[in-house]
């Protein structure tokens, strides 16, 4: 079986389009769908659902998904250690992971990247946050920005301490504060992230009983900021998701709870393509070099209280 065959089974499986397979892989749609034909007789297994012109992954075609997806990057990575050993650098590196700070730290690791490797490509992908550690063994992004991961099938390098505040309105009596205990928020309501992967966020809400003050659970950061800002209620989240954020709140740090890990997260040492292990050098060099300018550099001024 060629390795075409498997990056057509991929494009499929994430466009759910034969259409859109055929323009992202430079292929016709018949050419599409003789290979997806092919691969299944070949693997003896039906991979896709085809119905009313949708088309899904079987259940045996979403249990060979990261397997298709392994051979593919070790593909990659052959070939650009080869690469490597002639002396050249090129490659591509999908980043993904929390929006706010792929925002904030990208463009200047890009420069830092651009000047060292100018052969190796970044691409971005835009995930959302519960679809990080998946999107990473499935092998569609090979690094995000992230907090620690709970797989450990994946690497997590540490890069910052991203403490949790308390998210209100401008207007709101506890705004001033310079820190807040959660003992002090008994009676307020509150709007809390719908990330069920997120065990910080989870444990916070069991230890101190906070389910029965939630009035809302949801997913998307801007709504949650929308809500609060309107007086909805209060929420909880680390800093760095609302780093980007306009809207009139305050975010007063957590003073009985500590600060998550966050940092860059890769596959597992040794299933890292060269160019992913450069990006991440890059990256530690990067962060390093913000630190050593103190808390006003440029890149990590996000960190401190607004």
């Amino acid at each position: 079986m060629s390795l075409s065959k498997y990056e057509t089974f991929l494009e499929v499986a994430k466009t759910q389009n034969m259409s859109k397979a055929a323009a992202n892989t430079h292929q016709t749609v018949p050419g599409v769908s003789y290979a997806i034909a092919r691969l299944e007789e070949e693997l003896g297994l039906p991979l896709f659902v085809r119905s009313r012109g949708r088309i899904s992954l079987t259940e045996a075609g979403e249990g060979l998904l990261p397997y298709m997806a392994e051979i593919l990057n070790a593909q990659q990575r052959l070939e650009e250690a080869a690469a490597s050993m002639k002396g050249m650098e090129w490659g591509t590196v999908r980043v993904g992971g929390l929006r706010s700070v792929t925002k904030r730290w990208l463009p200047g690791i890009l420069k830092d990247m651009n000047r060292q490797y100018p052969n190796i490509h970044i691409e971005i992908i835009l995930n959302l946050y519960e679809e990080i550690e998946n999107n990473l063994t499935e092998g569609v992004i090979d690094v995000a920005f992230a907090g620690e991961p709970s797989s450990k099938m994946l690497e997590f390098h540490h890069m910052v301490d991203d403490p949790y505040v308390v998210v209100m309105a401008k207007s709101h009596p506890l705004a001033e504060r310079q820190s807040i205990s959660l003992e002090e928020l008994k009676e307020e309501k509150f709007i809390l992230p719908n990330w069920g992967s997120d065990r910080e966020i989870m444990g916070l809400i069991g230890e101190y009983g906070l389910s029965k003050q939630t009035i809302h659970m949801i997913k998307d950061v801007g709504t949650i900021v929308s809500m609060v800002e309107n007086h909805l209620g209060l929420t909880v989240l680390p800093r760095l998701m609302i780093a980007n954020e306009t809207a009139e709140i305050s975010a007063v740090p957590l003073s009985d709870w500590p600060p998550r890990r966050f940092g860059i997260v890769t596959a597992a040492t040794g299933k890292c393509s060269p160019s992913t292990s450069k990006f991440v050098e890059c990256t530690k060099n990067w962060i390093k070099n913000k630190k050593k300018l103190g808390a006003g550099g440029k890149g990590v001024e996000f960190l401190k209280r607004k």
